[in-house]
C-alpha cells in the first residue's frame, strides 16, 4: 500500500514506523521519498 503524508503531520518517518489508518495500523517498508516540493512524504506500508 502506498500512502502520502503531508510533512507537516509526520516530520521524519523511517522504516518500521507505524502508522495508524482507519483503525488499521501500518508498519513501513523501505525509505520513504519526497516530493519535488518537499511537502509530501510517499510511504510504502504493509499492516501489521
Amino acid at each position: 500500500m502506498t500512502i502520502d503524508v503531508r510533512v507537516s503531520e509526520v516530520a521524519a518517518p523511517v522504516e518500521g514506523d507505524s502508522i495508524e489508518v482507519s483503525d488499521t495500523v501500518y508498519v513501513i517498508q523501505g525509505e520513504p521519498i519526497r516530493d519535488i516540493e518537499r511537502l509530501v512524504w510517499t510511504i510504502e506500508a504493509r499492516p501489521t
